[in-house]
Formats: C-alpha cells, sequence, structure tokens
C-alpha cells in the first residue's frame, strides 16, 4: 500500500532534495550536501528510524519506538483510506477501485493532502514538504531506471527568454507583457523499448534522359521495380505514458541521453513532481512499432540510389525482437499568459532542447507576405522578360 515518504536531512530534520545543477541530495535550510549513493547508504544506516505502515492502516514502529523527526532520514504519513471509496493492495502493485482522489496526512505538518491516484511525487503546499508515494513506485510500478535532472529551475527560465530570441514574427511587447504562470519539473514516466524489425520493400524507380536530333527534343523514361531488404535494431524508443501531457510536445523534445540512466531510486524524485504511467504499454505500442517500421523503410528508400525518382509501392515488414523498460524522464513545463491567451512550452530537463508555440503578430506577418510577393513578382518579370 502507499505510504508518505519524506527524505529528512540527518543535521537538521528538514526536507531534502535533489539538486540538478549539483547532481546532489542538498538541504535547502543547514545548506548540508550528500552524494546521491552517500545519501542512500544513510538511509539505510537509519532505516530503523522511519515509520511504516501495515496492510490494517496503522502504524508499526521498529523496536516499538517512535523516532521520527530530526534525527530521521524519513517520515512516512498516513492516507485515509475510508474517504474516497475502496483499496486492495496486490502483489503487482497498488489497484485503485471506483476512486479518483486519495487524501494523505502530512507527516511534518498534518495537513491532508488531496491527490489523485497517478501522482508519484508531490510537495506539502502548507510546509514545503517534499513528498514521494512509495507505494506507486514498488514492485511492478518500480521504475527500471530514471534520467537525473541536469537543469536546475533558472536555467529553465532562462531558456524561456532565449525561445523569444530572434523570432522575427514574434510581438514586441510578448517578451515584457507573457507572465509565467507556473514553471514545474516533471518526471515524466515513458515506456522504452528495444525493437528489432527486418523486411523488404518494393519501390517504383525512374530514369529520365534527355537527347535530340536536327527536328525534335526527346524525353525518355524508363521504369523499374527495385526489390531490397534489410534489417534494423532500435535501442530505446521513448513513449510517454502520462495522459496529462501532450505526445507531440513530449516527442518535440527528444532524443534523451541515455548514457545518464542510473537505477532509480526515491531520492531524486526529491523537489519535483511525478506521476506513474496512465498509458499502458499496450496503449503506446502501436504508436512506436509504426516509428521503428517507417524508421527501416527510410533507410531501405535511402539505399535505392541511382535514379532520378523512387517512390515506395508496397512492403512488408515485421518484428522480430522486443524488450520493454519503465522509465522517468526529466521535463520542465512552462505554462506562461498573454494578452489572455495560455501558452504551454516544454524543456528536456537533461539536454536543454526546448519547445512550444509563440504568438505571431499579424502585421508583421501581412508586412513581410506583401514584401515577399513583391520581390517574387518582380523576379519573375524579370525572368519573363528575358
Amino acid at each position: 500500500m502507499s505510504g508518505i515518504l519524506e527524505h529528512k536531512c540527518p543535521a537538521c530534520g528538514a526536507s531534502v532534495v535533489f539538486d540538478a545543477k549539483k547532481q546532489k541530495v542538498s538541504c535547502p535550510y543547514c545548506g548540508t550536501e550528500f552524494e546521491v549513493d552517500e545519501f542512500a547508504d544513510k538511509s539505510e544506516e537509519f532505516k530503523n528510524d522511519a515509520v511504516t505502515y501495515g496492510e490494517d492502516g496503522g502504524k508499526s514502529l521498529n523496536d516499538d519506538t517512535s523516532r521520527s523527526g530530526a534525527g530521521s532520514m524519513f517520515d512516512n504519513g498516513s492516507r485515509d483510506e475510508g474517504a474516497f471509496g475502496d483499496y486492495t493492495d496486490e502483489s503487482d502493485g497498488d489497484k485503485y477501485i471506483d476512486k479518483e482522489f486519495d487524501l494523505y496526512t502530512c507527516n511534518s505538518c498534518a495537513a491532508e493532502l488531496l491527490c489523485d491516484e497517478n501522482t508519484v511525487a508531490t510537495k506539502c503546499p502548507y510546509c514545503d514538504s517534499e513528498i514521494v508515494f512509495t507505494g506507486r513506485v514498488s514492485n511492478q510500478l518500480k521504475p527500471d531506471f530514471i534520467i537525473p535532472f541536469k537543469i536546475d529551475k533558472k536555467a529553465a527560465k532562462k531558456a524561456l527568454v532565449e525561445h523569444y530570441k530572434n523570432k522575427i514574427l514574434l510581438p514586441k511587447v510578448f517578451k515584457d507583457e507573457n507572465h509565467i504562470d507556473e514553471i514545474k519539473g516533471i518526471y515524466v514516466p515513458y515506456w522504452i523499448y528495444d525493437y528489432g524489425v527486418q523486411g523488404s520493400a518494393v519501390f517504383d524507380a525512374e530514369i529520365v534522359s534527355y537527347y535530340s536530333d536536327s527536328e525534335y527534343d526527346y524525353i525518355k523514361t524508363d521504369f523499374y521495380d527495385v526489390v531490397t531488404e534489410g534489417r534494423c535494431v532500435f535501442d530505446s524508443i521513448p513513449a510517454d505514458g502520462s495522459s496529462k501531457l501532450d505526445d507531440t510536445l513530449m516527442e518535440s523534445i527528444e532524443p534523451f541521453n541515455y548514457d545518464d540512466k542510473v537505477d532509480f531510486q526515491s531520492i531524486y524524485l526529491s523537489g519535483f513532481l511525478s506521476d506513474k504511467y496512465d498509458v499502458s504499454s499496450d496503449e503506446v505500442e502501436s504508436t512506436v512499432k509504426f516509428r521503428a517500421e517507417n524508421s527501416l523503410l527510410d533507410e531501405l528508400r535511402n539505399s535505392v540510389v541511382g535514379y532520378d525518382s523512387v517512390s515506395p509501392k508496397y512492403h512488408n515488414i515485421e518484428v522480430t525482437d522486443k524488450n520493454l523498460k519503465y522509465a522517468m524522464m526529466p521535463v520542465w513545463i512552462l505554462n506562461t499568459t498573454w494578452n489572455k491567451n495560455k501558452y504551454i512550452f516544454a524543456m528536456n530537463g537533461q539536454t536543454g532542447k526546448f519547445v512550444g508555440d509563440l504568438p505571431i503578430d499579424k502585421k508583421k506577418l501581412s508586412i513581410i507576405s506583401i514584401i515577399s510577393f513583391i520581390i517574387f513578382f518582380i523576379i519573375g518579370a524579370l525572368i519573363f522578360l528575358r
């Protein structure tokens, strides 16, 4: 079942966070810093200080002693199960029946937190404690790996300003008047596929030749059926497992560098938001398969050379190998408002790739369109009069 896990500073008892810039566990109150592995080791040392909750919902304390507080590396909060529907604890992770929200009690300030069933990490709005819901990253729900944030909130704000630069159609006042409503660092759940595909394709190809005699100019076109086959192995094709985020936006911030992946530890979630998947691997597999098959088809097309034109006729591609992993990827989401319109931007929290639609100054667009038309008209007239 789900408990609340708050990673605590062993020096002062405050909640610690993962510092993306320093790549360390940091206490924002006393300034103490730890390497991630060092903090994990200390977590093992202080496990006996953790308050856990049994299947009946009641506390069970190691050695019958409650020692949560300044000396504890974790605090586990409680959960009110009766208020929002039935709950069942199953071997493959937490399952919620006829329920949209759960009610938790923050162990630091006793505030009640209303969270949807997919929330994995959040922050208490009353005391700012960083909270991880442990049952939602256990057993089969635990990610196979995580790519930690490399870019902090300050850099995300700066990237938004850089995104405005050299946009000639952007309204002049947008940069000054655009109001940032919210910046969220989110670990997005992803399904990661390794795919092996093989197949063959037939292409219509043409070779066009020109010649002439004393009377006529001739064009000769030779037509060919070109058959080619091949095999490709694709490592780490990502598909986001969250219905809350726009798929096009998430695809636009790819790729991620999988050299930075590490084994999942809940401390990486501290200081950020996170949801577990609510889109199953079965639901996204068709999209992943489509990407793999079309990538192979592109490679087969690129292997057909020496022709003036090539177009696909038909193909037969099948999957030969498949491997699936569950991972969490770092994403910054920036919500802004300008002129009563909402704008959403996304940044890859590892590589810094930034995407998002910007407003267009219609007057500038009209002027540029008119100027472009005049230029092309003059060029066309000069060519015609020659």
